[in-house]
């Protein structure tokens, strides 16, 4: 493989693992209640969320339900729960995620600080663009224009205030190459 498709492979498994990867653990459950405890900022109230349990002997983890966030206050995230596998509830210890697929992403361009050709920039970009489609831990908006303008609001330094204006996407990925001692990073 050429370097760029290992770049590429790189940053689609940190995506894919981004989407992927625990946010909490259940805490305690008292009746159609789950207490989490996050590792990162609460969602909002309304969010709804995956608990999932490892699976038996290897198999890899299985959805036990779904929870929607009510509040969060002092570390602690209270959720109903609103959807069961089967007949069993959420459990202490188990983990807690956004559902896979369900996260509605905008790929801004390529954006490189480095000096490089520019249509390397390009390739990298639509090379990301086509495997981040074909994974199904994301939904991933096509809208050129929105595209062109979170690039002009990453040169102006204004990311912030751009993905707060989002309403047809939850978040904004910035793919941003650059050159450490000896590698390419994307």
């Amino acid at each position: 493989r050429s370097a760029l498709d290992q770049l590429v492979q790189q940053a689609v498994q940190q995506v894919q693992d981004h989407y992927t990867r625990p946010m909490g653990r259940v805490a305690e459950r008292q009746r159609d209640r789950v207490f989490v405890l996050l590792r990162q900022i609460p969602p909002v109230p309304g969010t709804v969320l995956e608990v999932v349990r490892p699976g038996p002997a290897g198999q890899g983890e299985r959805v036990i339900g779904r929870v929607e966030v009510l509040n969060s206050e002092a570390g602690l995230t209270e959720c109903r729960e609103q959807e069961r596998v089967g007949r069993v509830h959420a459990e202490a210890g188990d983990a807690v995620r956004r559902p896979i697929g369900t996260t509605r992403l905008l790929l801004a361009p390529c954006i490189p600080l480095l000096e490089v050709a520019p249509e390397i920039p390009d390739v990298i970009g639509e090379r990301l663009r086509a495997a981040l489609a074909n994974g199904n831990f994301v939904r991933l908006t096509d809208n050129p224009d929105a595209e062109r303008r979170a690039e002009a609001a990453y040169l102006a330094s204004m990311q912030g205030d751009f993905v707060a204006h989002q309403t047809t996407v939850d978040e904004v990925l910035y793919p941003v190459l650059l050159q450490t001692p000896g590698k390419l990073v994307l």
